[in-house]
């Protein structure tokens, strides 16, 4: 017998707070970060740098699903996002900030002691950002936590590929995870997050597309690099015998999609992008929201192209005029 279904998407993955600051490139030289560099950094760096940066900066809720479940819930799914926070005044944010926005979370349950993860994004009066990543406690699923009630109350469960990197969190999506959702018609959407990792932990991304998954999201690199292949035509062949509906996105060339032996390519317009961070999660929000809705494949990547379109047309991921087009009349047919 099918469970209640009273979540239409259940998002998890890790929790950041992006930390934007305005600088001249003369500080962000004095600072010794690279121009455009995107890396991870430890604690001491982290702290050292918010010092020296000072007080004026703009916070906005991060993370890639997370994104993603912002999307889908001003398109107007019922969402809920269970991600890891620290009991700092970032982590207090993050509660806040979700509650204000009306979306569900289990940070109640799932806060530990220790730093919640955030982004120092460095923007250059160019707008170019350089953007430093200190995960904190973001990663730091506990194997205690029973997932099993949130699965089965959910239609789909969107996973992070970045959980993959943590043997515990491996753990925790093949055993409970997927199992579950197996068990009560709960569908599986993942996404690569990134082509690094997806070559460096194949065997285990392989492990999850076998059979596991109804939605995969990968922007061009990331499928080449876990499908060994050099065109998009051949991944096709890697993708379609384990993977129900794959997604890949290739920037202003538009997105192609696989779905039961049949490829569709779905072009978007190009435009000087602004600020590219969050667009795929964009996308994949609005994607997941429209195939949910029952629309076609077609014209669910096109109203993802839009979304898309607004966040990198904007700085941050999460921009005031995404929100405007998402509560707007324009959109009323999603």
């Amino acid at each position: 017998m099918q469970s209640q279904k009273t979540i239409d998407l259940l998002t998890i993955g890790n929790t950041i707070v992006d930390m934007e600051y305005n600088i001249s490139d003369e500080r962000l030289h004095s600072l010794g970060v690279e121009k455009g560099a995107m890396m991870l950094i430890d604690a001491a760096r982290k702290n050292e740098l918010i010092e020296e940066l000072g007080p004026k900066v703009h916070l906005c809720n991060g993370g890639s699903v997370a994104n993603s479940l912002f999307v889908a819930h001003h398109m107007g799914l019922t969402g809920h996002h269970h991600g890891v926070v620290g009991n700092d005044d970032l982590g207090t944010f993050v509660m806040d900030d979700y509650q204000n926005q009306g979306i569900s979370a289990s940070f109640s349950d799932t806060m530990v002691s220790g730093d919640t993860g955030c982004c120092l994004v460095l923007i250059t009066p160019d707008g170019e950002r350089s953007m430093l990543t200190y995960l904190g406690v973001s990663s730091q699923f506990s194997a205690s936590t029973d997932l099993t009630p949130l699965v089965q109350a959910s239609r789909s469960v969107f996973l992070e590929g970045y959980l993959v990197a943590d043997d515990a969190c491996f753990d925790t999506i093949l055993l409970p995870i997927l199992s579950t959702a197996a068990a009560h018609a709960t569908s599986i959407i993942l996404t690569l997050s990134d082509a690094g990792l997806a070559s460096f932990f194949s065997k285990r991304f392989n492990n999850l597309l076998n059979g596991h998954i109804d939605i995969l999201f990968c922007n061009h690199q990331e499928a080449l690099a876990l499908s060994g292949e050099k065109t998009i035509p051949n991944a096709q062949t890697f993708f379609e015998p384990t993977v129900n509906e794959t997604v890949i996105t290739d920037g202003p060339h538009g997105a192609y999609i696989f779905h039961k032996s049949t490829s569709y390519h779905v072009p978007t317009s190009a435009i000087q992008p602004t600020d590219t961070t969050g667009a795929g999660d964009a996308f994949a929000g609005a994607y997941i929201t429209k195939r949910l809705k029952g629309h076609p494949i077609e014209s669910s990547a096109t109203s993802a192209h839009d979304a898309a379109r607004h966040v990198i047309s904007n700085y941050g991921a999460r921009p005031s005029a995404l929100v405007d087009y998402l509560k707007s009349n324009a959109i009323a047919h999603f």
